[in-house]
């Protein structure tokens, strides 16, 4: 599994994973197990809250294109001290942020895209 930790103009620190990669882990106990540790290392290395899962993985890979990079980065709250993780693709020139959603205790995953300006 090979993954990026690296800081970006648009998310900042961020853990970074080519499609082919992501997909690797679909396919692979070992691969999938690696990269949830590699996420385990960036939250903790953040002191974010977050649980990798199998589920919201496999929605984020069956969303995903040929030409998709993953991200895993955060977003500070009304605090620095309180953030959160979020997960965005970049594909087709947009960014996608993929942000969890909790309704009646059940965690659902949705997709918001936004086109990149050419100029950025």
């Amino acid at each position: 599994m090979k993954v990026e930790f690296k800081e970006t103009d648009q998310f900042g620190l961020s853990l970074v994973i080519t499609y082919i990669e992501y997909i690797k882990a679909s396919k692979n106990d070992d691969e999938l197990n690696s990269l949830g540790v590699a996420i385990d290392s960036y939250k903790n290395l953040l002191s974010l809250n977050y649980e990798f899962n199998l589920r919201e993985f496999e929605r984020v890979a069956r969303f995903l294109k040929n030409d998709s990079i993953v991200y895993y980065h955060s977003l500070i709250l009304d605090h620095p001290s309180r953030r959160e993780l979020l997960i965005s693709a970049i594909q087709d020139n947009e960014i996608i942020d993929i942000r969890k959603l909790s309704i009646r205790g059940e965690v659902f995953t949705s997709f918001y895209a936004v086109k990149l300006d050419k100029n950025e």
